[in-house]
């Protein structure tokens, strides 16, 4: 697995489900939790994130944003959901974040909304659909 800090030529590290045929397939309604954290930490939580996904605790994929973004930028990870219509599925994704000890407020973004070119930095409010 590549921690996310080591990486320059690549702004992602991603990681999928072990076994993916035991989600379903992701829909266009599908979206994601998002895991604002300083660059210093973003190696510590994808490890734990890999961990729970692998134990079928997550959705289908994550990623994480790597040192390829300007020093000095927070860094995210996605924990993606197949469908937002799925409220019990986006919530139980969300059990499985913290259960690994991610406890403070995350925001779930539809898929859509990143399409669209939807961004708290470029002035967009009221984007995530779900907050948990």
């Amino acid at each position: 697995m590549q921690q996310p800090s080591l990486v320059f030529d690549q702004p992602w590290c991603y990681a999928e489900r072990k076994k993916p045929h035991s989600y379903p397939k992701h829909t266009e309604r599908g979206g994601k939790w998002l895991i604002f954290d300083l660059p210093s930490e973003i190696d510590k939580v994808w490890i734990r994130v890999v961990e729970v996904l692998n134990q079928g605790l997550l959705g289908d994929m994550a990623k994480a944003s790597t040192s390829y973004a300007p020093e000095g930028e927070n860094r995210v990870i996605c924990v993606y959901t197949y469908d937002g219509e799925n409220e019990a599925d986006v919530w139980r994704v969300r059990e499985g974040l913290k259960s690994i000890g991610i406890f403070r407020r995350l925001p779930w973004k539809s898929d859509q909304a990143t399409y669209e070119g939807r961004y708290t930095s470029s002035g967009h409010t009221k984007i995530s659909k779900y907050f948990g």
